[in-house]
């Protein structure tokens, strides 16, 4: 038996439990650890996640999984063709739409397309929830997308979409 462990968060969540519900298989044990960055490394997410022979993660959880536990870590990946189409739902929603991503940045041609197309986009590149909180508070943008959710809630932020 194969023991996969699912590193999700919201969304991602209700999804893989979906599936999971759909698909047997005598063969794989899949467990879900539900959390986002440093969360993954607490309590009983930990030990899933240490018990499991396979990760299944994205974004910022498969990096921190990829650093952190030996096992194999595979990534389901954003695309760019997943970027784009949020900015362009993010410019139907505000005038200025900014990608969050943890620790690298986007390719240059998405930005570059934007540019060509007299849009602006921002992508707000963070390390930790302090620093992305500062970022987004200091940022021009009106519209946030990507994969975190802020942690806590400044009042100044309310008439701002996120």
């Amino acid at each position: 038996m194969v023991k996969i462990c699912c590193i999700t968060y919201k969304t991602l969540t209700k999804l893989v439990e979906e599936a999971l519900k759909r698909f047997q298989d005598e063969e794989l044990n899949v467990t879900v650890a539900e959390g986002l960055r440093n969360e993954i490394l607490e309590g009983k997410n930990r030990e899933l996640i240490q018990e499991a022979e396979v990760i299944l993660a994205g974004g910022a959880n498969a990096v921190i999984a990829r650093d952190t536990f030996s096992q194999p870590v595979l990534e389901f990946k954003i695309t760019e063709w997943d970027y784009m189409t949020a900015v362009e739902k993010g410019f139907r929603a505000g005038r200025r739409p900014a990608i969050v991503t943890y620790q690298e940045k986007l390719a240059d041609h998405i930005m570059q397309f934007y540019e060509t197309q007299n849009k602006q986009i921002e992508n707000i590149v963070y390390e930790d929830t302090e620093e992305l909180c500062e970022k987004i508070r200091n940022s021009p943008c009106d519209v946030i997308i990507g994969q975190p959710m802020l942690l806590r809630w400044e009042p100044g932020w309310t008439s701002r979409r996120f």
